[in-house]
């Protein structure tokens, strides 16, 4: 199994990213809704990954989108899979809804495990597409 993991440090990364990313790939996203990501931070979060998606060619023939937010473990009310939804506006308006819990503890390890089991398992991805997974957190994790 081969892992690509996407690290954006700039909008020119960002933006070249995307254009790889214009050929079919299964993505998974772990979003940090622990309580040491002030409300403002995770709002910016949620507008980076809005930002960041709209240039993706989303679909069930291009790019498909799953997010797990996660704090104390995962946080499945907010999260959908691959299959969730077929549209980018769809994909779009689901992130707009997830609510930042504060969790007490930030687990990323659990989001993580998640990600590889449930959302971008063998099983749910395409043949011979790319795996993409994504973290974003603050890098305090227990």
């Amino acid at each position: 199994m081969v892992w690509q993991l996407i690290i954006c440090l700039s909008l020119t990364q960002v933006t070249f990213a995307a254009k790889i990313c214009r050929q079919q790939l299964e993505l998974g996203i772990v979003l940090d809704s622990s309580a040491s990501i002030p409300l403002n931070d995770f709002n910016k979060s949620i507008n980076f990954l809005q930002d960041y998606l709209k240039l993706f060619d989303i679909g069930q023939d291009g790019v498909r989108v799953a997010i797990i937010p996660y704090a104390r473990g995962v946080i499945s009310k907010n999260a959908f899979y691959l299959t969730t939804y077929n549209t980018k506006e769809d994909v779009i308006r689901a992130i707009g809804r997830i609510t930042h819990t504060q969790g007490d503890h930030t687990y990323t390890g659990e989001g993580i495990k998640f990600m590889r089991l449930y959302q971008l398992n063998e099983a749910l991805v395409r043949p011979g597409v790319a795996k993409v997974g994504l973290v974003l957190t603050d890098g305090n994790s227990h």
